[in-house]
């Protein structure tokens, strides 16, 4: 899996990298222009962003909805509460489809 993780928030990020498996790439930023250049060069196939930057994402990426995804690309939103746990449950049910 290559994930992108919409995030300035250290702890999420750390929780995130938790979760990952060795064969995973994962690159983390709130940088708009890297954000862009990384879903643009096809270095990541889905992206976590929290709710509340979900707008900084689309409005970086240049679409408006998430349903617009260039390339098919999976956006995982997460809740403001809870958000480790949600992501733990998304990243342990991809694992189990390889």
């Amino acid at each position: 899996m290559q994930l992108l993780i919409f995030e300035n928030s250290p702890g999420i990020i750390l929780k995130a990298q938790r979760y990952l498996s060795r064969q995973d790439t994962w690159y983390a930023t709130m940088d708009d222009a890297n954000a862009r250049t990384l879903v643009a060069r096809g270095d990541v196939d889905t992206i976590v962003v929290r709710r509340c930057h979900k707008q900084r994402l689309l409005r970086a990426l240049g679409i408006e909805t998430i349903e617009g995804m260039p390339g098919g690309r999976q956006i995982i939103v997460l809740p403001r509460l809870g958000c480790g746990v949600t992501l733990r449950k998304y990243l342990r049910s991809q694992q189990s489809r390889v």
